[in-house]
């Protein structure tokens, strides 16, 4: 079963789209769209009846909100139907969300909190599919959160998750942990995804590849891509770019 991405022209790179079941990770630097990416993601499940989950660590959950907004989505109208679930792992337990993380420092926690969320979402059985989003995994990672713990906690989601056709997308930022760590979590991922961007004379040049994807033909090469205030999306044209 093919779940399409929910960034226009992405699916085209990826064989009409990721499969379901499929932990996916984004990386790049700060500030390249990541986050959009993610939110086209899960707005693309809501749509298609799909529960989604938001275990955001980067952003507050309003701010979480205000994003999905501006993809044409009303997300009290989800939340209230229990489509969207949005994990606060950012305000220290201050905002009056469901679930809430109080310290980010305690992985411990985190995974307990975590799997709640998962085990309720599962007791829906609606059948329908699940979208998931961790953003980010480098975040805790400025605490004195194990590397080693993180990435055994990813490893327990794998285990317990794509049975179900629950998909998982992950952000990481690069330069906020070493290689070993990188290297660890990509590993572990069915698909990765790089993105870039550099200030030109022109403009600002941005620049998507897709560097694995596990059974499944994908483009081979860079493409540019643009952010409007109608978010991110794939340009038809590929230039034959390299990534810098």
């Amino acid at each position: 079963m093919r779940i399409g991405s929910g960034v226009p022209n992405f699916d085209r790179l990826v064989e009409g789209g990721f499969l379901a079941g499929s932990f996916i990770l984004l990386y790049g630097p700060p500030h390249v769209g990541k986050s959009i990416f993610c939110r086209q993601f899960l707005c693309g499940g809501m749509k298609e009846t799909e529960d989604c989950i938001y275990i955001a660590f980067d952003d507050s959950p309003d701010e979480i909100r205000d994003g999905l907004r501006r993809c044409s989505l009303n997300p009290m109208l989800y939340e209230g139907t229990h489509r969207l679930t949005i994990v606060d792992c950012f305000s220290g337990g201050e905002n009056k969300e469901k679930y809430s993380l109080e310290r980010l420092d305690d992985v411990d926690q985190m995974n307990a909190l975590i799997n709640e969320v998962f085990q309720d979402l599962s007791a829906q059985q609606r059948g329908s599919g699940s979208r998931i989003v961790f953003d980010s995994i480098s975040t805790p990672l400025s605490t004195t959160t194990s590397a080693d713990d993180l990435v055994k906690m990813v490893h327990s989601f794998k285990r317990s998750l794509p049975k179900e056709q629950k998909s998982m997308m992950i952000v990481m930022h690069e330069g906020m942990q070493d290689s070993r760590f990188e290297a660890l979590i990509s590993n572990a991922m069915d698909v990765v995804i790089d993105m870039r961007s550099k200030e030109e004379q022109n403009g600002t040049r941005r620049l998507i590849w897709v560097k694995a994807a596990h059974n499944i033909n994908h483009s081979l090469e860079p493409h540019e891509y643009k952010i409007t205030d109608d978010g991110l999306t794939v340009v038809d044209e590929n230039y034959g770019y390299v990534l810098f």
